[in-house]
């Protein structure tokens, strides 16, 4: 009977030093791909600091940006849709410089009667430049802006020419390396040749 419970004493004081050893092997792999936030640590009942990680950005290399944008005026008639590309590098983690077109296409509720109204597609073609005001955070603020010229493809006299788009986001850092980066969320303003729309865009960086 002794020796049995010695036996299983044994085993969980066993099994309780492995779990320890697994689990520090797991904490020291994801620390290799994580920051680790020393000031935010919370403590245990041994008070020693509890270490908790952050997601990483993509703090520098070649990065591809792909939104879906919903511009819209004073009107529900006078919304458009459209999906914006950029290419370009992240030279640290605050600044990304590149280059992209896209499609837009509207007013999603067209009259056609009218030449202001009818239906149309553009494409701009523009600069970028975004800049993060946080680093090594899951959620980084950023400050997002587009300038360029518009070409009109088909109908309208309203988006071509000059092509403006500043807006205000935040992202949420996925960590996931070699695929998605950041999921974005931004609102702003989008200028087609002297008309203003308020602008939605949902995108992701990779």
């Amino acid at each position: 009977m002794r020796l049995n419970l010695y036996l299983l004493m044994l085993t969980l004081m066993l099994s309780q030093t492995i779990y320890a050893q697994s689990k520090l092997c797991i904490v020291d792999s994801l620390n290799k791909d994580t920051v680790i936030h020393e000031s935010n640590a919370k403590k245990n009942t041994t008070g020693k600091p509890i270490k908790y990680t952050a997601k990483r950005d993509k703090i520098e290399g070649i990065k591809m940006i792909g939104e879906i944008e919903l511009t819209t005026a004073n009107s529900s008639r006078d919304s458009w849709l459209g999906y914006l590309g950029t290419v370009g590098y992240q030279f640290n983690s605050y600044v990304y410089l590149g280059g992209g077109t896209g499609i837009t296409i509207g007013p999603l509720y067209p009259d056609f009667s009218e030449d202001e109204l009818k239906q149309s597609v553009y494409i701009p073609v523009f600069g970028n430049i975004r800049l993060n005001l946080l680093k090594n955070f899951k959620y980084i603020p950023f400050f997002d802006l587009k300038s360029g010229y518009s070409l009109k493809i088909s109908n309208g006299k309203r988006g071509e020419g000059f092509y403006y788009s500043p807006s205000i986001g935040v992202k949420s850092v996925t960590g996931l390396k070699n695929f998605i980066n950041a999921v974005t969320l931004s609102i702003g303003n989008t200028v087609y040749k002297r008309h203003y729309y308020f602008n939605f865009k949902m995108g992701l960086e990779f």
